[in-house]
């Protein structure tokens, strides 16, 4: 059986991180299991640069105009019947016609699912997050809802299953999606940065002198998207100072996506600026080095109900600070939550973290022992194991070129 691995994310996004982890867990399988050939396609070049890197070699599958249109006149009824009685498929499903795949595995909730016809395929959610809050902006540029809600729409549909991040997504999924609950598979995250192997391979990156100078701060690895809500600990931080005089550095590290501006325009205006590091872009030494010297990692985000740096906190041990009601509840049992409608929780939270008073160390212990037992490999990959071997004992009912 052929199987097609889509890697369709780009670097520096926590969305690639991810991806590249799923990748690697499917290269296990291939290397326990005789009955599935894997194909590895990326979309742009430089994905295929930086995955070398992994010793993972990869096709190109360029994205078109062409594809683009084609979904476009798809949706028209007529049009769709009229390329369905001429057998004309979008560049992609030919694509993938012409190397007899028989499933296609997307490693993130990638645009070509909607480009994905008469082909079997899995996909996997990071959160929905853009249908429960879609008034951020965010969501409302370059019609980002839209997409989503198609590809996620065609995927409660159409895929063989969907893997999630928790149960929490999982149930939430199959509330507004209606889907079947024994098509959804919880697939926790697996960060790279807790995984031996991928550290002993980790080329030496120096550490600016501006991140090893850090001292007495809180970290948030976040993209400045309105939805990460960074406003919420700039707040929290300058009532810290102003009511408790208490003064604590904070550090942001991510790429501009569009927020940036206006988080530094309040820094600024509140006269904080000196307590404020805002890295952008940092190596994973430098991650590395964040996790293992910050007096916690916070989190005031309106979306996700797990992510990469939670676990990446759980595994080094790193007291976590997280907004309420947003995480699966079984996550929310290993941090400190805060209410997003009150920043002064935070403020308060943050004092008793500086006077001692804040007991972390069950928390600290348990979300440790969680990601050893969950997060690991050997889990995920049977994970992908079983779901193979389930579609491969349904795939011997046809043949391959069965139309």
């Amino acid at each position: 059986m052929k199987i097609a691995i889509i890697f369709d994310a780009i670097k520096d996004s926590g969305g690639f991180v991810q991806s590249l982890s799923s990748l690697m867990q499917i290269t296990q399988v291939q290397k326990e299991s005789k009955n599935f050939t894997f194909i590895y396609i990326c979309t742009s070049k430089n994905t295929k640069a930086v995955l070398r890197e992994h010793n993972v070699h990869l096709e190109i599958f360029k994205k078109s105009k062409i594809s683009k249109l084609f979904n476009i006149l798809n949706e028209i009824s007529l049009l769709k019947l009229l390329f369905n009685k001429l057998n004309i498929t979008n560049p992609f499903t030919n694509f993938l016609k012409k190397r007899k795949i028989d499933l296609v595995i997307f490693l993130g909730p990638s645009q070509l699912i909607l480009s994905c016809h008469g082909i079997n395929f899995i996909m996997s959610v990071y959160d929905i997050g853009f249908k429960i809050n879609h008034f951020f902006p965010e969501y409302r540029k370059k019609k980002i809802y839209e997409i989503r809600e198609k590809i996620v729409h065609k995927s409660s549909l159409h895929a063989f299953r969907i893997l999630v991040d928790t149960l929490k997504t999982k149930n939430m999924i199959c509330k507004i999606y209606n889907c079947l609950e024994e098509n959804v598979i919880v697939q926790h995250f697996s960060p790279l940065l807790i995984k031996e192997y991928y550290l002993e391979n980790l080329k030496k990156l120096n550490i600016s002198n501006k991140i090893l100078n850090l001292k007495n701060y809180i970290y948030y690895p976040a993209q400045f998207w309105a939805h990460k809500n960074h406003k919420y600990i700039v707040e929290a931080v300058n009532s810290l100072k102003k009511n408790h005089n208490i003064n604590l550095n904070v550090v942001f590290c991510g790429k501009d996506k569009g927020n940036l501006e206006y988080v530094n325009e309040l820094i600024s205006k509140l006269n904080i600026t000196d307590q404020f590091a805002i890295l952008g872009y940092i190596n994973d030494h430098e991650i590395l080095h964040l996790y293992k010297n910050c007096n916690a990692l916070v989190m005031p985000t309106y979306v996700a109900t797990s992510t990469l740096p939670l676990y990446e906190a759980f595994y080094y041990k790193v007291p976590v600070l997280y907004s309420a009601g947003v995480l699966d509840p079984n996550l929310e049992n290993f941090v400190t939550t805060f209410d997003l409608k009150n920043f002064n929780e935070l403020t308060l939270i943050l004092k008793k973290m500086y006077e001692n008073r804040l007991e972390t160390e069950n928390k600290i212990k348990n979300g440790y022992e969680f990601c050893k037992k969950f997060c690991n490999d050997k889990i995920l990959s049977s994970n992908y194991k079983k779901i193979l071997n389930d579609y491969h004992l349904t795939k011997e009912i046809w043949k391959s070129d069965y139309n």
